[in-house]
Formats: structure tokens, sequence, C-alpha cells
């Protein structure tokens, strides 16, 4: 249960900082809707917080000679990665369908691919897209975090004046 300082009437320097950690270790997720499919198909996205989940997808295309393919090739294995669910939105429901972003959901939309990577570009229908899409979702990793930083840097100087 947070305490205040009796002084100032505000939460302790203890429970700010507890607050901190709680958020940085929160697995944050939010829903953005998957291009190509008119806001109908949507995906639900963590944050990734595993140092070795992305040093790990970065290695593995590390040899690709052409940048461009490096880039599509690490965005797609992220996209995988980061995605918990994938919902369809009809009569103004969800429908959760059951599988991530991938292989199961290129099948369920009529494409026969070997695995999930191969699913993404499936499912995102141009490299645009998907590299735009990327794009958005990293935006908002890296945001999340800044967010948190900037919060938590405001509140030390607030307390240092």
């Amino acid at each position: 249960m947070p305490t205040e300082d009796a002084a100032t009437g505000r939460a302790t320097l203890q429970d700010e900082l507890r607050a901190a950690k709680a958020r940085a270790t929160n697995r944050q997720t939010r829903d953005f809707p998957i291009p190509g499919y008119e806001g109908r198909l949507w995906g639900t996205f963590r944050a990734l917080d595993d140092y070795a989940d992305v040093r790990a997808i970065i290695a593995e295309h590390g040899k690709v000679a052409d940048a461009a393919e490096q880039e599509q090739l690490i965005a797609a294995d992220t996209l995988v990665k980061s995605c918990t669910r994938v919902f369809a939105l009809r009569d103004g429901e969800q429908h959760d369908l059951g599988m991530g972003l991938g292989r199961d959901l290129a099948a369920f939309l009529g494409d026969e691919v070997e695995n999930d990577r191969q699913g993404i570009f499936a499912v995102i229908p141009n490299s645009l897209l998907l590299m735009s899409f990327y794009g958005e979702i990293d935006r908002w990793f890296r945001g999340t975090e800044a967010a948190a930083t900037s919060e938590a840097s405001g509140k030390s100087e607030a307390a240092n004046s």
C-alpha cells in the first residue's frame, strides 16, 4: 500500500521507485490493426522485454547481405514474437481467432506456408506495409519505455527542487 511523506503529502521515494519498477517489469500490451484488412483484423502485441529474445532475432539474420531483406526478416520475426493473439471485428464485436500472427493465420486466410515468418509475409500484403507496421509497433515499444523513464525522471526533478 502506498504511503505518503508526512511533510509533503506526496508518495514516498520508496513507493515511487517501486512503482517505476512495476511499470518497467509489466509486460504491457496494446491492440493494433493489422494492415491490409480495413480495420477488421487486429493483433494484440506485447512489448518485448527480454534482451536475449531481441538479440537472437537480430543474430539470426546478421549474415543476410541485403540490408532491406535483413530488416524485413527482423521485422517479421519481431512481429511474430510480440503478437499474443489475433482477433477480427465483426458487427462491432471482437472474435478471438485463437492464434497469433504467422503460419496459422495465413492458413486461416487461405495461404499455405511452411513457418510463421512466411506466414507474416502472406498475411501482410506487401513489404512497405510490413515495415510501416513494424515501425509503428517499434515506436510504441520505445514510447512505453520513454514514458516510464520521463515520468520517473520528472518526479525525481520535482523532488529535488
